[in-house]
């Protein structure tokens, strides 16, 4: 399966998620998401398998939201 655009679309609703689980405020919410998918971006071209790649996208959601499980 190629990662594409929905990809991204569908990732970044789960960090949505998770910020909301863990009663984050909008901005940081807006914060957490906008790192999330710079980092998605400079992992778009990479040879990772795409549960690498979410797999990194969430810890740094989970990094910045300082949970390690929301």
């Amino acid at each position: 399966m190629k990662f594409d655009d929905r990809c991204v679309d569908c990732l970044l609703s789960r960090v949505m998620l998770e910020c909301r689980l863990c009663g984050a405020s909008d901005r940081r919410s807006e914060e957490v998401v906008a790192a999330c998918a710079d980092l998605l971006a400079s992992l778009r071209h990479e040879p990772l398998l795409h549960p690498q790649i979410a797999s990194a996208m969430h810890r740094k959601a989970y990094d910045m939201l300082g949970n390690d499980d929301p």
